[in-house]
């Protein structure tokens, strides 16, 4: 009996959202299916290989972002197993190798980009080809399929396509006028959220080698403005012309400051079960916190390195992302 031929090809690379689900691409008879798993559904997208008229990539600096991340991690955790010596050296040598190897494995995917499909009604990003190693894969399965249905271009035909596009750029079309109707956003919450952070990582950094109640309610304090400004700048940046990349990071401190939160939750509820003395009494069990120390516990300073770290490249990265929107703009 012929073995049966399955009627899909999946197309290489795949990417897992911040909810857990999937978006993969398939290659069928005559269109180029999108699948969005998530949890308990599945979201379908056919286009058809005589409709696509242009798959566009472009470069983006998520990667190297990731690799400054994980080098900065990495460095740090060097330096302090470096500095602190004693049982500290396995713990750090430890963490900083596993960066070092998630730093090489990010460096051997290559370089990250967006990839959008292009109709005549829609043009649609794909998710999966978030890497410019796997377009060129995806693409050299994709064109011979497109040329079969579509046929191929002479260069007249090119240079006129790329004319009519050029003459429809330039007019008021409907996509140009939704251009025009984003609304530009200065940045100045931005600025104050990259600037909080910054502080954020300087306490945090001090908590390390010297703890204190007045030290403890200074950082509570800032860390609660961030996250008032953290929600400012992302209702700010809905539906504005602000720059994808300072977008990401401002969706990235998102997700550090509630994994912050979380983290430091589960040390507030440890100190009070091991003072059940205090739990009647919260300014008592916010001593009992304030007087924790890293140095004397290696989990605590993992959680603070990474809070450190985190806020300072964040901060960092924010502030220098901002002003290349700014100079742009001017």
């Amino acid at each position: 009996m012929p073995k049966k031929q399955k009627p899909y090809k999946r197309l290489p690379g795949k990417k897992k959202n911040f909810l857990g689900g999937l978006n993969t691409l398939w290659l069928g008879a005559d269109h180029v299916l999108s699948i969005d798993s998530k949890r308990v559904s599945e979201d379908y997208k056919r286009f058809y290989y005589t409709d696509i008229q242009s798959v566009v990539t472009r470069n983006t600096i998520r990667g190297k972002i990731q690799n400054l991340f994980l080098g900065l991690f990495c460095g740090l955790l060097t330096l302090l197993a470096a500095l602190i010596g004693g049982s500290w050296v396995i713990f750090f040598g430890i963490m900083a190798g596993l960066f070092f190897l998630i730093l090489l494995f990010n460096c051997l995917l290559g370089p990250t980009c967006e990839c959008h499909l292009k109709t005549a009604v829609q043009t649609e990003k794909l998710p999966s080809l978030h890497r410019l190693r796997y377009v060129r894969k995806a693409m050299d399965r994709l064109r011979p399929l497109i040329e079969q249905a579509q046929g191929t271009l002479t260069s007249e035909a090119i240079e006129e396509n790329a004319l009519k596009e050029s003459r429809q750029a330039a007019s008021p079309s409907d996509s140009g006028k939704a251009r025009k109707a984003l609304r530009h956003e200065h940045g100045s919450f931005h600025a104050i959220l990259f600037c909080l952070l910054l502080a954020w990582g300087l306490f945090a950094g001090i908590f390390i080698f010297y703890n204190h109640v007045a030290l403890t309610l200074l950082s509570s304090a800032i860390t609660m403005a961030t996250g008032v400004f953290m929600i400012i700048a992302l209702v700010k940046q809905h539906d504005s012309d602000m720059k994808d990349s300072v977008r990401a990071i401002t969706w990235t401190t998102l997700g550090f400051v509630c994994l912050d939160f979380f983290l430091s939750y589960i040390l507030f509820f440890v100190t009070a079960v091991k003072h059940p003395e205090a739990i009647r009494n919260q300014w008592e069990l916010f001593k009992a916190f304030s007087s924790l120390s890293p140095m004397d516990s290696p989990w605590l300073m993992g959680i603070t390195v990474f809070s450190v770290v985190c806020s300072f490249i964040l901060g960092i990265s924010g502030l220098i992302l901002l002003k290349g929107f700014q100079q742009e703009h001017k």
